[in-house]
């Protein structure tokens, strides 16, 4: 009778603890609207560009230049709302603002037959992003959650195209491209209602191409086409409100 008795004092004193919440389960930290900001660095490859001197010509001139890459400092801010569900399934969606301040600079010298020497500049920097995203991740321990996401970009790449005098090779290589985004991180809760999360994107944007037609040397041309792909590595803190 004892034993009985104390096994249901047990029973109603962990029931008594679990009913005044010191114990919260996975919905409670993840659920909800959230907002925050995050800081990292950006990368990619661009494409090339190439010259040609009276290309119909018997005669003709070509030089191209490839591989210049492209890094710098990026930044984000970003609000979402999330669900985690009883089998520890996590599904959410979230908008951000992303400025990033990775630039190329590419040079080319090269001798055409009828310009002589000259130099070719070029410039292109991805500035300001606009993102919508889809989080789909899995809850461990209640503190813990890798996840995946994918969506769209739309992003401002700003370039320009100069050469030396006399060749008369100038103009504007910015383009506004849409571009498909894709990633992964792990997200912590810390305490209270704060999370920090570490996250790699992708955004996919196609090819960019300008071709310049010189103002001055009849037949001379410049073909520039680059990818304004990138890739980001984000550390991301958050506020998520109670729901």
């Amino acid at each position: 009778m004892k034993k009985l008795l104390l096994i249901t004092s047990l029973t109603l004193a962990s029931t008594g603890i679990l009913a005044e919440g010191t114990y919260e389960p996975a919905v409670d930290h993840f659920s909800g609207a959230y907002v925050g900001g995050g800081l990292g660095f950006g990368f990619n490859m661009l494409d090339s560009y190439a010259v040609n001197d009276l290309p119909n010509s018997t005669f003709g001139f070509s030089e191209s230049l490839s591989g210049i890459y492209n890094s710098g400092f990026a930044a984000q801010l970003f609000a979402g709302y999330g669900w985690a569900f009883d089998n520890d399934f996590y599904l959410g969606g979230e908008i951000s603002y992303q400025y990033l301040n990775p630039k190329a600079n590419g040079s080319l010298s090269i001798t055409t037959p009828s310009v002589g020497s000259i130099t070719l500049n070029t410039s292109i920097k991805q500035q300001n992003s606009l993102g919508l995203v889809a989080h789909l991740g899995y809850i461990m321990h209640d503190v813990l959650m890798p996840y995946f996401l994918v969506g769209g970009q739309y992003t401002a790449v700003k370039g320009s195209f100069s050469s030396t005098a006399g060749a008369g090779l100038n103009g504007s290589l910015s383009s506004n491209k849409w571009g498909l985004l894709i990633g992964a991180g792990m997200q912590a809760y810390i305490c209270d209602n704060w999370m920090a999360s570490l996250e790699y994107d992708y955004t996919y944007r196609g090819k960019v191409s300008r071709t310049l037609t010189s103002t001055t040397v009849t037949g001379l041309t410049a073909s520039y086409g680059y990818r304004p792909n990138i890739s980001t590595i984000m550390a991301r803190l958050s506020y998520q409100f109670d729901v």
